[in-house]
């Protein structure tokens, strides 16, 4: 049964962050002490002192994520929950944003063992403590982890399951901080998702929700990764005029700083189309642009 919509959250891109870095217990100060006095918990030394150390307990939390994960990697699935349920230390943010790295990177590897990790991470989330975290926080993670294992389960061609992941992480969206930024990743999910399946104006209405979020935070890096996703919903179409004009686009505005591989895999994308178009010349531009770029002797 779907749950109630809550009401409109706002839509600040570091809305769940700051809610995540203030929330009680965990760095920042109960409403109790809200107050607008020059030393209150409103003043900017109090926000910094809160904030400060709110990040340098999820630093210590990510020190030791690696290593508590690898431990549980190791044990039986019944007994990895006997030792979620009795260790404090494990169900952690920390443990959970560790987890989602690991099964992303094995995922884009078309490892099968990134299923494990999501798998562990939702078992993990239920004991996360609302008064550390936030509850709307923690929702917002769920709806993280769901997203992330309906691409993963999407690769491996369960598009069966991705569509049930995908359903939980809008769930989980309802109840979280109103992030935009999370909603833009559920969107692309929800793109690839649909091309996979054959419905191209579902997919393209998808990505194109995340762009607009990706435009409205003024990112033109994440709004130039959004394009290159739309490029391949047009390519696997057979519409390789708008594949071409989508992914000129994304080439502009990818940050090779910020995702190298994602610069150059754009560029020889959008040098294939060229290519298919009978455009060779242009094609030969791009690819010579990668290949500089690879070679860190771009301008």
């Amino acid at each position: 049964m779907s749950r109630d919509r809550r009401g409109s959250a706002g839509h600040d891109p570091f809305a769940g962050l700051f809610r995540l870095l203030m929330a009680p217990e965990f760095g920042g100060a109960p409403e109790a002490e809200l107050d607008d006095d020059e030393g209150g918990f409103l003043s900017s030394h109090r926000l910094a002192q809160g904030i400060a150390s709110r990040l340098a307990r999820l630093e210590v939390e990510r020190e030791r994520a690696p290593e508590l994960v690898a431990d549980l990697l190791t044990i039986a699935p019944l007994e990895r929950q006997e030792r979620i349920a009795a260790n404090r230390e494990i169900t952690t943010w920390g443990t959970v944003e560790h987890l989602l790295e690991r099964g992303r990177a094995l995922s884009l590897r078309r490892d099968s063992a990134a299923i494990e990790n999501f798998d562990l991470a939702l078992a993990i989330l239920p004991h996360l403590e609302a008064n550390s975290y936030g509850a709307a926080c923690i929702e917002d993670l769920a709806a993280r982890t769901w997203t992330q294992l309906a691409s993963a389960r999407r690769r491996e061609g369960d598009l069966d399951g991705a569509e049930q992941a995908l359903e939980q992480a809008n769930e989980h969206l309802l109840e979280g901080t109103g992030d935009v930024l999370e909603k833009a990743q559920l969107f692309e999910a929800e793109s690839e998702f649909h091309s996979d399946r054959g419905n191209t104006a579902l997919a393209l209405a998808s990505i194109d929700r995340a762009i607009a979020v990706f435009r409205s935070t003024k990112d033109r890096h994440l709004g130039g990764l959004a394009r290159r996703a739309k490029a391949r919903i047009h390519r696997i179409a057979g519409q390789r005029t708008e594949a071409v004009r989508v992914g000129s686009a994304a080439v502009a505005d990818i940050d090779p700083e910020r995702d190298l591989e994602a610069a150059l895999a754009m560029r020889r994308e959008l040098a294939a189309d060229l290519n298919q178009l009978g455009c060779e010349e242009e094609a030969k531009v791009q690819l010579d642009e990668a290949d500089r770029l690879e070679a860190g002797t771009a301008p």
